[in-house]
């Protein structure tokens, strides 16, 4: 919650992002580590479950969590001005959400 560590933390990052071998490497890496998790495996889980999104993911966009909410039923909390990291990002609003899932969980 301090803005000049998270500016610090954000100019870092991009900084990081625009150097050639850095964004070959993470292109390998976001392709070698992901997969999709198959519905019918994710409807296994049999705890409440609900998804907590920043609405400009862009890593992962908000159209997948929003289609995932609506195949398995799952609330979706869309976090506004915030990207992949809402929790950082949007700290209180992501802690706001957070609760608003969990008292919808009973």
């Amino acid at each position: 919650m301090d803005p000049e560590w998270f500016q610090a933390f954000n100019d870092y990052t991009r900084s990081r992002g625009v150097v050639p071998h850095v964004k070959r490497t993470m292109r390998q890496l976001v392709r070698s580590g992901t997969k999709q998790v198959p519905d019918a495996e994710l409807r296994r889980i049999d705890v409440r479950t609900a998804l907590l999104w920043g609405r400009h993911d862009r890593f992962v966009p908000v159209g997948l969590a929003e289609s995932a909410s609506t195949r398995l039923g799952w609330p979706l909390h869309v976090i506004d001005d915030a990207g992949h990291v809402p929790h950082i990002e949007q700290p209180q609003a992501f802690l706001d959400a957070l609760a608003d899932a969990t008292n919808e969980q009973g």
